[in-house]
């Protein structure tokens, strides 16, 4: 993964690298880790569980709101075991407990959506239960959620009830597809945004949008890290990197990432 930058609080630039994990990059301090927003959350989560299964580390893998089911080439990134399709705490924890007893990653769901196919959610009260429950699960980042949808749209526009949260505490990873960065406001680059707009996604719709996350997590009294994905895909870099510079100050913000959450392949 190639961070550009990472900016902390009080938007000093605490790095620029080429960062070999993306674990290390993020800094997360808590057991539940929950991913939001939009452009990359799924490759974001599928790579961290990929980092911490090489290091030999048990991950979880699951979601509060629905998620596609693992890909072959993502369970074999992450070396999964068999899904587990579970409700209630008795059934998921024996499921979670037996798949991470032969492999380093598990994936959790309530079920399979027979019209979409995608994965439903979870009871909010499973993730912060299984790390607590299950004692390999008990170190930061190894319960990684989807607790939201963007219909693969790099922004989108959040209704009352969203994002799915689970119970704190838990670490909130908001993605914004920092590709939409010059083009116009509209539903090809936001999920439920209506008709096209005249204005385009700059700096300041940027900043109303860190704005909202911040909201977010205030209310759920997580720790914010914003993640500007796809920065490989940007077409203004030196204007996202000084836009990030200014996010890392907003009140609420632990630190802003910039880069790309897919991993380079040789």
């Amino acid at each position: 993964m190639a961070v550009s930058g990472a900016f902390g609080s009080g938007g000093e630039q605490v790095g620029a690298m080429v960062a070999t994990r993306m674990e290390e990059t993020l800094q997360l301090r808590l057991p539940v880790a929950v991913v939001i927003g939009g452009g990359g959350k799924t490759s974001l989560i599928y790579r961290l569980a990929a980092e911490r299964s090489r290091a030999g580390r048990p991950t979880l893998v699951t979601t509060t709101a629905h998620m596609w089911p693992p890909t072959d080439e993502q369970r074999r990134a992450c070396r999964m075991g068999p899904a587990v399709y579970a409700q209630g705490l008795t059934a998921a924890t024996f499921g979670v407990e037996r798949a991470l007893a032969g492999y380093p990653t598990a994936f959790l769901g309530a079920g399979l959506d027979p019209r979409t196919g995608k994965v439903a959610g979870v009871d909010p009260d499973l993730p912060a239960y299984l790390a607590e429950a299950v004692p390999a699960l008990d170190e930061p980042g190894a319960v990684l959620v989807e607790a939201d949808g963007s219909a693969g749209h790099p922004l989108k526009r959040y209704r009352s009830g969203e994002p799915a949260w689970p119970v704190p505490p838990f670490e909130c990873i908001a993605v914004v597809g920092i590709d939409a960065w010059g083009r116009p406001l509209g539903p090809d680059i936001c999920h439920r945004f209506g008709a096209e707009s005249a204005s385009c996604f700059g700096e300041a719709e940027l900043m109303e949008y860190c704005r909202g996350f911040v909201e977010m997590a205030r209310a759920v009294h997580a720790r914010l890290t914003l993640v500007f994905n796809r920065f490989d895909a940007a077409s203004d870099r030196r204007g996202i990197l000084t836009a990030a510079r200014r996010a890392a100050r907003l009140a609420g913000v632990a630190q802003v990432l910039v880069g790309s959450t897919l991993e380079e392949r040789s």
